[in-house]
């Protein structure tokens, strides 16, 4: 979310080493569609601001990218044009012999492309190939353009709102996140916590996930595979982003109290402020991924116990 962007602009280097003890598996979720999940969900629930439709042109601009990167990748081979060739007749000479038995040379018309195509079979037609495209792939010019101005622009946006004192509505909103987002892995559910109606007759975990009248957990989104990035995406928005608002907005008016002589922030204004600025750090993250790459076998060794021990060995 605030990490730096360390993939140099104008380069197709994008592997990472990993500082973490864990392994990275991009299998688990796929980033595009995500993205593509985040800008359905961004735009039923987006607020009534400049920067909410700066980041719908943003992510317009990315995914078009990614479309006719991946258009250009599945296109077949361009084929040799058959017209062209044709009219490049040219001669070659025979001996031919004469009627005085004297051997003549004559210049006979011959077409390269007819001789060819009369001697070799056509060639078959490329294949589209069937093989998903893997995270570690380059992307083109254009879509690693659009994801450094997605980037740039973000900072842009967030930067400011860190130059002012501690408890800034960035830091709130970035903390309170990562207290939800860790809540609700460590989350279990109990059927005690769920209406009798859904302990009676429970559904598949993607159908119940999916209903209206229940917010999707982490033990929905594992156990589905073909809804899981719109139930990860709606998890964001329906339960992470609401108790951000909710923590957040409690505190400031916690700050204010304690201030008396402070402006008082308006409720609406506030809420649409901690919107904008949550929208922008998942945005920034997820094309933050989408730029990074991290090799799946890469881990940080832990150091030993002796790591810098200043204790004496002696080798005999």
């Amino acid at each position: 979310m605030t990490g730096v962007t360390l993939q140099v602009k104008g380069t197709v280097f994008r592997m990472l080493p990993n500082p973490t003890v864990f392994r990275w598996d991009p299998k688990s979720f796929d980033l595009k569609a995500l993205l593509s999940e985040y800008s359905s969900a961004l735009s039923r629930s987006k607020s009534s601001s400049g920067q909410s439709d700066k980041l719908q042109e943003l992510l317009e601009k990315v995914l078009d990218e990614f479309a006719k990167w991946e258009d250009a990748k599945l296109a077949p081979a361009p084929t040799p044009s058959t017209q062209s060739t044709n009219k490049e007749a040219t001669t070659t000479t025979h001996d031919v012999e004469g009627q005085n038995g004297a051997a003549t040379r004559r210049r006979f018309p011959f077409s390269k492309t007819t001789s060819l195509a009369s001697s070799k079979p056509p060639a078959p037609a490329p294949t589209k190939p069937t093989k998903p495209l893997t995270p570690g792939e380059v992307y083109s010019p254009g879509v690693f353009k659009a994801l450094h101005d997605a980037l740039e622009a973000s900072d842009a946006y967030l930067k400011p709102l860190d130059n002012r004192a501690h408890d800034t509505l960035l830091r709130l909103v970035l903390r309170s996140h990562l207290h939800s987002v860790l809540y609700a892995l460590n989350k279990k559910v109990d059927d005690s916590d769920k209406p009798k109606s859904e302990r009676e007759v429970r559904p598949g975990a993607s159908d119940l996930a999916l209903a209206k009248d229940h917010a999707p957990t982490i033990q929905d989104i594992d156990a589905t595979t073909d809804r899981k990035h719109a139930l990860f995406m709606r998890l964001y928005f329906e339960t992470i982003r609401e108790s951000v608002l909710r923590s957040v907005c409690g505190r400031v008016r916690r700050i204010e109290a304690e201030k008396p002589d402070s402006e008082k922030s308006e409720e609406e204004e506030l809420r649409r402020d901690i919107k904008d600025i949550w929208d922008t750090l998942v945005f920034r993250m997820l094309c933050w991924l989408l730029l990074h790459h991290f090799h799946e076998k890469d881990v940080q060794v832990s150091k030993s116990d002796v790591y810098e021990s200043r204790l004496p060995v002696y080798i005999v």
